[in-house]
């Protein structure tokens, strides 16, 4: 079953807007398929009406990093203190590591990983133990994941290294299993899911993929210590080696059994059977939508859809927290905008950074957000949720900043 929601908004995108964003992969020509098959449904909100994104109002913002080219922030706690996470190569220009530092800026930086090639997407698991990460010193690109607070931790692969290009991890809020996009033979990039275990053994005879890498150097980061925490709900299993293992893999399929096309996954924070993801759009259109997708039901919602202008890197909000503690589902998503440039004589080409934008589930579009910077392209949006205070931090075009969203 496929739902459509229509929003007024008429948005479309690439895969990356940040010029120097330096991504491993590219997606194929989206003209091929829509990702969910010939279904022959209609595509409502198709011809929708188009609201302009102003690009020339600059948005108060405060810069974080600008030593290079730094993307794909994370922020979590440790210590007591909000950390961000991020991708950089400000160190090696010819290699990509993961560091971080305090998200208040003025502090210096962490090198969180040092391996022989690129490491990308970093991502926090919900109980603040482990970062889990694309990398591709193995040849082709696969997700990891490392003790944090482990000065020697090494990274293990939790994905097949059997060629295909693993990449964008996304944990489930109670750290069982962790959502990417995989590559096909057809280069086109699928959903998929892999199950956390506590043990090696409990695996389906492929433990021999998982097994730390010998290649991988240790960590030599000294980081602060995790604050005390009780095991509960959100904590990611672990085996007898301090890991979570590969159970099971799955790949990701509608209620009428296709394959869900496209990159970006994101797991709700607050729900663990909602993901929201960034899909192709049909027809030869060379733009990318939103849509969610129910892990119980099999069903696709597709949020908007338009003939000039994208949605990609879509993020939830922060997931809410009553008195006592329990998280209730994110009901909005922030994502990166994308336009045509309208100074080329193909005015389907997209060019990145008009700004972001906020939806609700329904499809309604609450909020635009104008570049920031005022310059450049902008993009990797992360709605933080800290002192009381909402903030969004994204990436530019010379580093990372941050905004405030109240």
């Amino acid at each position: 079953m496929m739902t459509f929601v229509r929003t007024a908004a008429v948005l479309i995108g690439i895969s990356c807007v940040v010029a120097a964003c330096h991504q491993p992969v590219r997606p194929t020509d989206p003209s091929a398929t829509d990702g969910i098959g010939d279904t022959g449904e209609s595509w409502a909100g198709e011809t929708g009406p188009t609201k302009k994104l102003e690009t020339n109002e600059v948005t108060p913002h405060t810069i974080v990093l600008n030593s290079g080219h730094e993307q794909h922030p994370e922020c979590a706690m440790s210590g007591g203190v909000l950390w961000l996470y991020y991708a950089s190569n400000s160190m090696d220009p010819s290699n990509y590591n993961i560091y971080r530092t305090k998200a208040s800026g003025g502090a210096s930086s962490e090198e969180v990983t040092s391996l022989a090639r690129d490491e990308y997407w970093p991502t926090v698991s919900p109980d603040g133990r482990f970062l889990a990460f694309g990398a591709n010193f193995e040849g082709s690109w696969n997700i990891y994941v490392m003790q944090l607070g482990d000065s020697k931790s090494q990274p293990k692969r939790i994905t097949q290294n059997n060629g295909s290009q693993n990449i964008q991890p996304s944990w489930s809020p109670d750290g069982k299993s962790i959502v990417y996009a995989t590559s096909t033979h057809s280069g086109e990039y699928v959903l998929r899911r892999v199950t956390l275990g506590g043990s090696m053994s409990d695996g389906d005879g492929l433990s021999d993929s998982f097994e730390v890498s010998a290649n991988a150097p240790l960590q030599s980061t000294e980081f602060a210590e995790l604050a005390p925490r009780a095991r509960r709900d959100n904590s990611v299993p672990m085996g007898d080696d301090g890991y979570p293992s590969a159970t099971l893999y799955e790949e990701l399929r509608t209620a009428q059994g296709e394959p869900l096309y496209g990159q970006h996954p994101q797991v709700n924070p607050g729900n663990p059977d909602l993901i929201v993801y960034q899909s192709f759009s049909r027809r030869g259109k060379r733009w990318s939508g939103l849509r969610t997708f129910n892990l119980k039901t099999s069903v696709v919602t597709v949020l908007e859809l338009a003939d000039d202008r994208g949605a990609i890197q879509p993020r939830w909000s922060p997931a809410n927290v009553d008195a006592k503690g329990k998280l209730s589902a994110s009901n909005y998503i922030i994502y990166s905008t994308v336009g045509a440039n309208p100074d080329r004589k193909d005015k389907k080409a997209p060019v990145g950074g008009d700004g972001f934008a906020i939806l609700s589930l329904d499809g309604q579009e609450v909020r635009t957000i104008p570049n920031p910077i005022g310059k450049g392209r902008v993009g990797d949006p992360l709605w933080v949720e800290h002192l009381g205070d909402q903030k969004l931090y994204f990436a530019f075009e010379d580093g990372i900043a941050w905004m405030l969203l109240n």
